[in-house]
């Protein structure tokens, strides 16, 4: 009898040990995917920090160049007064282009230090944007530049996980420079289109 007993209780204590095995192998696979789904979003997050970066390099260099260029012209002797109005008109141009330029990349970079955690919401991306175009409506309408959405075939019911608040944020900067860099009677389209690796991808175009 004592030696049923003793065989009994350890099966049992060899079930109880399979079982903490299963259960922390189990832990151990999802801490894993985890890990793994933070290392791709940070790796996606790093690509698009370097695009806009890159773009922001080129975007800053464009007004700076004209502030240069035309206080250069202002030096010179031979200038009539109309010549000079228009050269304080361009460098007051350039120069309120460059001040959004760089309001937008200190809020970009807010945005990413804000240490605040994503709230994941689906996000239904056709009306999304549409929403996100609403926001430069007023302005655009005083400029008179016509704004437009284009969503590629297929896509129009598309949906994602994302925190629709930053998301909004970072178009809206998007759109908010390509409204400052467009003149009077020019145009700007928001795009959603899918790339060749199947993510979403958003763009802003603009005349300017």
């Amino acid at each position: 009898m004592e030696s049923s007993r003793l065989k009994a209780e350890n099966r049992k204590l060899v079930a109880q040990l399979e079982a903490a095995r299963q259960s922390l192998e189990q832990r151990v696979q999802e801490r894993t995917a985890e890990l793994a789904e933070a290392k791709q979003d940070a790796e996606f997050a790093n690509i698009a920090r370097k695009r806009f970066l890159d773009s922001m390099s080129h975007e800053l260099l464009t007004p700076l160049t004209a502030i240069i260029g035309f206080s250069q012209l202002l030096l010179e002797k031979e200038n009539t007064k109309r010549n000079i109005r228009e050269y304080h008109g361009y460098i007051f141009s350039s120069g309120n282009q460059l001040m959004q330029l760089i309001k937008n990349v200190l809020e970009f970079s807010q945005l990413e230090l804000s240490g605040k955690e994503l709230d994941y919401s689906i996000v239904e991306l056709a009306p999304f944007l549409e929403e996100c175009l609403s926001m430069i409506a007023e302005r655009s309408a005083e400029k008179k530049i016509a704004t437009s959405l284009f969503v590629a075939d297929g896509l129009e019911k598309e949906s994602i996980p994302a925190d629709q608040q930053r998301l909004k944020h970072i178009i809206y900067i998007l759109l908010d420079n390509g409204l400052a860099k467009t003149p009077e009677g020019g145009d700007i389209m928001l795009s959603l289109n899918r790339s060749n690796a199947g993510d979403f991808v958003f763009s802003v175009k603009d005349s300017g």
